[in-house]
């Protein structure tokens, strides 16, 4: 079957896989055990299989889960992880797929690690690390505006 790539014009996405938008959490623990564990489908192990869908343009790999997966939770550099991660390149690479890794870091240097190492889609931080620096912003704003009154 030829691979079709989705040519659909986005000029927006909204992604609540963690519920923040929407109460979600339960549905996609549900949809991840029905779809996949009751199927007998381990995504890391069957990756190749899973990526002769034509209708798939990407895979974004969630590290922390995947380590967990492999005995090494939160470990995202660990040895295993890494294993698994750099066979998920290659594989995302062979079938012409964008590969990507959801990270909460934020900083250059881990987002580059990220990004040497064959990740063409980078989704970095979380939404309440992004509300906290927001908030310590506008707090430091309001400090120094009283510290100049005085």
């Amino acid at each position: 079957m030829e691979k079709q790539k989705n040519t659909t014009p986005f000029q927006a996405l909204i992604f609540d896989f963690d519920g923040t938008l929407v109460d979600s959490m339960n549905l996609w623990d549900h949809l991840a055990a029905d779809l996949l564990q009751k199927r007998g489908i381990s995504a890391p192990e069957n990756l190749d299989e899973i990526l002769e869908n034509p209708y798939i343009d990407g895979v974004i790999i969630g590290a922390c889960d995947l380590s967990g997966s492999v005995g090494e939770l939160n470990q995202v550099f660990g040895e295993k992880t890494l294993a698994l991660i750099d066979r998920a390149i290659r594989t995302a690479s062979q079938h012409e797929v964008s590969i990507g890794i959801s990270t909460g870091a934020t900083d250059r240097k881990t987002l580059e690690f990220w990004y040497k190492r064959g990740m063409n889609i980078l989704s970095s931080g979380m939404d309440y690390s992004y509300i906290l620096a927001g908030a310590g912003n506008t707090l430091s704003a309001i400090r120094d505006i009283f510290c100049d009154a005085e």
